[in-house]
């Protein structure tokens, strides 16, 4: 995988998703790398809250759930489907390439 050697948790299983690739920061990185891929045009999403969505709150104890935590803090998504080209796959490895290069 072209981005393995990276500080990202990546996702262990093939093709799991076709509509998002998700990737877990392991340093507090996540919103400079998400701004530098989006200036790079690669569109990203903060993961989907899991355990601080509002409805949530006094019900739940974030500290209680660990990884949880850790998604909502680190967690993020590119955009992707199954006829990305070679090339734009690319450009994505460079523009996280990039980041982690400075």
């Amino acid at each position: 995988m072209e981005l393995a050697d990276l500080p990202l948790v990546l996702p262990q299983v093939a093709g799991s998703a076709h509509m998002m690739f998700a990737f877990v920061c392991k340093d507090d990185v996540r919103d400079a790398l998400c701004e530098h891929l989006e200036q790079n045009g690669v569109e990203t999403r903060p993961a989907l809250p899991l355990t601080n969505q509002p409805y949530l709150k006094g019900i739940v104890n974030e500290d209680d759930f660990p990884i949880a935590k850790i998604v909502n803090q680190g967690g993020a998504y590119v955009g992707c489907h199954p006829y990305l080209s070679e090339d734009d796959l690319s450009h994505m490895v460079k523009a996280f390439r990039s980041f982690f290069a400075n």
